[in-house]
């Protein structure tokens, strides 16, 4: 095995225990989701399969049928056939995170978007001086993330588990041979997307942000559906 040190520090050393806990718990989360398993017991001798498994083993099938109701309900996804739904299925990546870990960081670059199977998380925006606003609370089902994986826009809020937490993540090369595939679909996406756009106008507002004016509905679902075929060029095909 592999023997790591983690030092930490806090203001007040009576909420030791407490912040050790919350440190090693972070850990725990992130060791799994880069998929490194701890070590056994040194004085047994194991195989891969004896192992003790950090956690209960998954029902794959249940988690991927869950994983498929989702995105054939979600409207981004309405402009492709049911097969090519199903195969962003064998192409996301399941991850796991503890109470208050960040999924995504305001500001911070992505291309990719996320699916709630279990948990809840708070979507929140920052201010200049660092200030954090909660706005939004979502849930099993819910998705976030569509507007960086569709055109490879910043992270526009930032997005913490609330408790433990399993997510489904659906990154751009995933995306990339659907829209290949399926061109004509792209139009539909940016219709969605177009609706996630006024929904980016009211975060704006609540932070305080005076935008540029919103251009006619037509123009701007012509830029948006530029913007993802440029972000996802040249895999698409000219028109």
């Amino acid at each position: 095995g592999m023997a790591y040190e983690a030092i930490f520090w806090h203001d007040d050393p009576n909420f030791y225990i407490l912040r050790r806990d919350e440190v090693g718990s972070a850990l725990w989360y992130a060791y799994h989701r880069a998929g490194v398993a701890f070590a056994v017991t040194r004085r047994f001798l194991a195989t891969p399969g004896d192992a003790v498994l950090p956690t209960p083993p998954v029902d794959m099938e249940a988690y991927r049928r869950q994983l498929s109701e989702i995105l054939h309900r979600s409207p981004l996804y309405q402009g492709f056939p049911s097969d090519a739904i199903d195969s962003l299925v064998d192409q996301q990546h399941r991850k796991i995170y503890g109470p208050g870990e960040r999924i995504i960081r305001q500001g911070e670059p992505g291309s990719s978007m996320f699916v709630i199977l279990e948990g809840e998380v708070d979507v929140l925006l920052e201010d200049d001086q660092g200030n954090e606003q909660r706005v939004y609370s979502f849930g099993p089902g819910d998705t976030f993330g569509h507007m960086s994986l569709m055109t490879g826009a910043p992270r526009f809020a930032t997005v913490r588990a609330l408790a433990h937490l399993v997510v489904a993540e659906i990154d751009k090369p995933a995306l990339a041979p659907l829209l290949a595939a399926y061109p004509d679909a792209i139009d539909r996406v940016a219709q969605e997307i177009m609706t996630l756009e006024s929904a980016g106008e009211e975060l704006q507002r609540l932070r305080g942000i005076s935008g540029a004016p919103t251009t006619n509905p037509a123009r701007l679902l012509g830029q948006i559906a530029d913007r993802i075929r440029h972000f996802f060029a040249p895999t698409i095909p000219d028109r």
